[in-house]
């Protein structure tokens, strides 16, 4: 994540050239309390009925 966040400051900057003395990044408390996963639904006929 520091490679990205790094780039991001260089393109914020913008220009030729930059100089970046120092950054830092702190993580802190980082939790997940929810997975989310795909849910896929179909329906068909089968037998002249509808089924779920």
């Amino acid at each position: 994540m520091d490679n990205v966040i790094y780039q991001d400051i260089a393109f914020d900057i913008g220009g030729d050239q930059q100089r970046i003395d120092q950054f830092s990044t702190k993580h802190n408390n980082s939790t997940y309390k929810h997975c989310l996963l795909p849910v896929w639904s179909a329906g068909f006929y089968y037998r002249q009925g509808f089924t779920i």
